[in-house]
């Protein structure tokens, strides 16, 4: 037993004094315990003197208490375990008959030897903290529905858990020094908890084409292999989810070896990392090894938000990798990475810490204030003042929604019974309850109010409708698959308070329709969040123009997949369109949208707000934003990306851009930023303020059309388009104030009235094709001419406009 503790305290000194101690140890008493001394001395002291463990103390602190803790329990058992109420197990062997079943005693195993098989459905396997040890692996399951419970699997040349089947549950499992901590292959909907893996030499966790499966409050700590390493591992499988997990001090040491904490690769789909910590990955840089905190290859449409990445060192030591703008990457921090915090991401995602707002990742080498020039074209952000309404703000009235609805325990299942798999039948809600799926369904009909309908991992492949009249209604946590049908979720109108969560829509015209043909009404309060939208032919989120109408819609975190399917180039990803009654009171924030028409096209809305969201073009003419006559718009942080129209206002009224991007595609046609109005009749844009924005690389930057008045247009930038930086053809008034127009390919500023209409002050142009500034007032050129030709560097005068 004395060898035993003394092991023991040399690995845990040894993960203590991994950190950089800085000679902390010097002053603790030496009649301390090694527990003692660890998790009230060393990490304290760490604390104060390491800046980047400020946040996660705490964290470290249990962790290592957790750690001795989970030592204890594999090396010096409580003499006087819980007695085997079920049925004991002395020996290895095969369960092929249902029932609950307990370890009676620590098995150790011959090299090459299995512990036991799981063969038959419905068994629960009390380990009843007893160790397997040695062998090739320790349980494998193929029968479904089995539980794996409270003990140890250490030093198997295999797995120390394999799972190949479906519907499984492992808990409190301890896996030490194994080939694999724990395999997944070809499993499907496996809860995993409270499980940890410790120096395993391949993998902690490791799932093979397995799908559905939830790993929560689990970890994989001190692996050291002279070969890849991987703390979780996800290949080729969809919707996996890893949830307040950690991956911790591994360390691949062989020539060209890679280390990762969390891997999702080949061909991974749909799968989630979330609210996860990575600390300490290394590998042996002078030899070429690759070392990752979270690593996305060959994945589509993953998600990877709200975790932690620390000291990631290798060749090269990245904190978060991925390889496919189609994943989402929001709210995360990234710090102390030897190479690079983030690689591959797109960069609206990245702020400093000053500026992390939202979907913002926070990049701990960018700086924690901007710098400021002379001339500030890149001041500190700031946050929009919310647009009101007469009374009530946007935010408090989009907010009312997650106040009034009450997420209760599931309680009453949805499922068909004994009728088999194929044939699946629709089921009507009646009453009011919180429901759950055991299994895939076809349709859903929801005549009732205050209702919650958990998913539960399933698929509803025929729809949900919910009726006229009924509220507060929460559907999450599953997938709505029309691939055959029209609507994912329709509602026929007059709905109030609803909530959509988690849920991965796939398939049909519509994902979400409010109102359809022959049915009016509208709905109020309708929340979407974490969502995923993918395969619509026509719109992910959509209504009826002549029969439904929002009042207070707030998307939030989704991932809008507009790509072609088939050849069919779908509608907007999502179209709002309600001239009477008007929708109102929208905002949507932190979400992708892969777009191949228009990402967001609204017609007729009021107070709009659009914040810290990215739109990527995959087609030619695509959209990111369009607005036709709406009132209250306001846009903020947002990224258009490869898209011929950036950010498109006609007929608009009270427009506010703060802080946009639009890099889109060259050609003469293509515009950045446009104020304008459709057509002959129709009012102009008015009141419309342009602020710290940037076009870059389309024919026109900033578009001013057709009598748009009362404008402003601040501290933007319009740099390398193939026409005119600002191309200003109004006849109605306006400020250009701070801006700057740079190697486009015509003209700076073109202005169609030789500034007789609009007012400079303090703008740049340089290097542009063709002239910095063109007054075309029909062939008169302006008497005084609002650009001079003045040296900023001799005559910093930066209240005159200038070209250089």
């Amino acid at each position: 037993m004395n060898r035993q503790i003394h092991k023991r305290t040399r690995l845990l000194l040894s993960m203590a004094f991994a950190l950089p101690a800085h000679g902390m140890c010097d002053s603790v008493p030496c009649t301390l315990g090694i527990r003692d001394i660890i998790a009230h001395q060393v990490i304290p002291g760490l604390c104060t003197t390491t800046s980047k463990l400020d946040n996660c103390c705490t964290n470290i602190t249990t962790d290592f208490n957790t750690t001795w803790t989970m030592l204890n329990r594999l090396e010096s058992k409580i003499e006087s375990l819980e007695p085997c109420n079920a049925t004991p197990l002395f020996t290895p062997q095969t369960i092929n008959t249902p029932g609950s079943y307990c370890l009676a005693q620590d098995i150790t195993l011959s090299p090459g030897d299995i512990g036991f098989t799981i063969a038959a459905p419905n068994v629960v396997f009390d380990l009843n903290n007893q160790t397997i040890s040695g062998g090739a692996a320790g349980v494998i399951i193929t029968g479904t529905t089995a539980t794996v419970k409270n003990g140890t699997i250490a030093n198997m040349s295999g797995n120390g858990i394999s799972v190949q089947a479906n519907q499984c549950v492992l808990h409190n499992c301890m896996l030490v020094g194994n080939g694999i901590g724990m395999n997944l292959t070809n499993a499907t909907q496996t809860n995993v908890t409270d499980c940890r893996a410790l120096g395993n030499t391949q993998a902690g966790f490791s799932l093979q084409n397995a799908s559905h499966n939830i790993f929560t409050h689990c970890a994989a700590l001190a692996m050291t292999a002279a070969s890849n390493l991987h703390g979780f591992v996800s290949t080729g499988g969809t919707d996996n989810i890893f949830t307040l997990c950690c991956a911790e001090d591994i360390h691949a040491t062989g020539a060209g070896s890679s280390a990762a904490g969390f891997a999702l690769t080949s061909g991974e789909i749909s799968s989630r990392i979330a609210q996860s910590s990575v600390n300490y990955i290394t590998t042996d840089t002078t030899l070429g090894g690759a070392a990752y905190g979270i690593h996305l290859v060959a994945t589509e449409t993953c998600q990877v938000v709200n975790n932690t990445v620390f000291s990631v060192a290798g060749n090269p030591g990245v904190g978060i990798f991925a390889d496919s703008s189609r994943n989402y990457v929001a709210s995360n921090v990234s710090c102390d990475n030897n190479s690079r915090n983030y690689s591959r991401i797109d960069e609206l995602f990245l702020g400093s810490q000053a500026n992390a707002q939202g979907v913002t990742n926070i990049d701990c080498s960018l700086p924690n204030t901007p710098f400021n020039e002379a001339i500030d074209f890149s001041g500190t952000y700031t946050m929009l003042t919310a647009v009101t309404t007469e009374g009530q703000s946007i935010e408090s009235k989009c907010e009312a929604i997650s106040d009034n609805i009450t997420l209760i325990p599931s309680q009453f299942p949805i499922e068909q019974g004994t009728a088999p798999r194929t044939a699946l039948f629709g089921q009507g809600v009646y009453q009011s309850g919180s429901y759950f799926l055991q299994e895939n369904i076809r349709e859903i009909y929801i005549q009732a109010s205050n209702v919650t309908i958990d998913l539960n991992g399933f698929s509803v492949t025929g729809g949900i409708f919910i009726y006229s009249d009924y509220n507060t209604i929460t559907i999450k946590n599953g997938t709505i698959d029309t691939s055959f049908t029209r609507n994912g979720i329709l509602f026929y109108g007059n709905n109030q308070n609803i909530l959509l969560s988690n849920v991965l829509f796939t398939g049909g015209e519509y994902a979400i329709r409010i109102g359809e043909s022959g049915s009016f009404g509208n709905v109020q309060n309708l929340m979407v969040q974490n969502c995923r939208f993918t395969g619509q032919t026509e719109s992910c989120i959509s209504n009826d123009a002549n029969s439904g109408a929002i009042d207070g819609l707030r998307i939030r975190d989704c991932l809008f997949d507009g790509s072609m399917i088939s050849g069919i180039t779908p509608g907007a990803n999502i179209g709002i369109s309600s001239p009477f009654p008007r929708s109102t009171n929208i905002k949507i924030e932190n979400s992708q949208f892969i777009v191949a028409t228009t990402g967001c096209k609204f017609d007729y809305c009021d107070n709009l707000i659009i914040r810290n969201c990215s739109l990527q073009g995959i087609a030619e003419n695509a959209k990111a934003i369009s607005c036709t006559s709406c009132k209250k718009i306001a846009l903020e942080q947002c990224k258009a990306e490869k898209t011929s129209q950036g950010f498109l206002m006609l007929s608009c009224n009270d427009v506010s851009i703060s802080e946009c991007e639009s890099l889109g595609l060259a050609g003469a046609e293509n515009i950045g930023f446009s104020l304008s109005i459709p057509n002959i009749g129709n009012p102009p844009t008015t009141k419309a303020t342009l602020e710290r924005c940037i076009a870059t690389n389309l024919g026109i930057g900033f578009k001013i059309d057709n009598s748009a008045n009362r404008f402003a247009l601040k501290r933007c930038i319009a740099q390398n388009n193939t026409v005119d930086g600002f191309q200003l053809n109004t006849s109605g008034t306006g400020i250009v104030k701070g801006c700057k127009a740079e190697a486009n390919g015509q003209y700076g500023f073109n202005d169609s009235n030789g500034s007789t209409i609009i007012t400079y002050v303090a703008n740049v142009a340089s290097s542009n094709g063709t002239a910095n500034y063109n007054p075309d007032n029909n062939g008169v050129p302006p008497t005084n001419p609002p650009f001079n030709r003045v040296s900023l560097i001799d005559s910093p005068t930066y209240w005159e406009n200038a070209v250089q």
